[in-house]
């Protein structure tokens, strides 16, 4: 499937985003976020991306790491 497709590169490209974009203090603010622009999301689906995306959390928000937007 092309990258642009997939529904899971197009909801990590958007956490990549929101990340970048504004503070996320909770994954269900998160999921929030992702379901208002039409990805499908639900907290264990979140989990896993921030897992694989290498976001760390430190104190009250998310911090994408720099190389992530590549992945």
């Amino acid at each position: 499937m092309h990258a642009l497709t997939d529904p899971q590169s197009s909801r990590r490209a958007a956490i990549v985003r929101l990340l970048r974009e504004q503070p996320v203090a909770r994954q269900a603010e998160l999921v929030r976020l992702l379901r208002k622009e039409g990805h499908e999301a639900t907290q264990s689906s979140v989990s896993r991306d921030l897992r694989d995306l290498g976001v760390l959390k430190a104190g009250d928000r998310y911090l994408i790491p720099e190389d992530a937007g590549g992945r």
